[in-house]
């Protein structure tokens, strides 16, 4: 799941934006399309239901507003 989200965000390949793992973080040098979104002036929110895809690990980058829903 990492690897295959850092692509969607960014257009690249894993080889590219490193993100390949359980514990990889998706490094703030890289540019997300929240980000390019923004630059054209919208604001991006994001949810997720996977606690991986965490602020921590980078995949809010670029987003006004990430939510990690938790689904019990």
């Amino acid at each position: 799941t990492m690897p295959s989200v850092a692509s969607l965000l960014t257009s690249r390949l894993p080889s590219q934006h490193q993100v390949r793992s359980f514990n990889s973080a998706l490094h703030e040098d890289e540019v997300t399309v929240a980000e390019r979104l923004e630059d054209a002036g919208f604001l991006a929110y994001g949810a997720t239901a996977n606690w991986r895809l965490s602020r921590d690990l980078g995949f809010a980058q670029g987003f006004k507003q990430w939510h990690p829903i938790m689904v019990e």
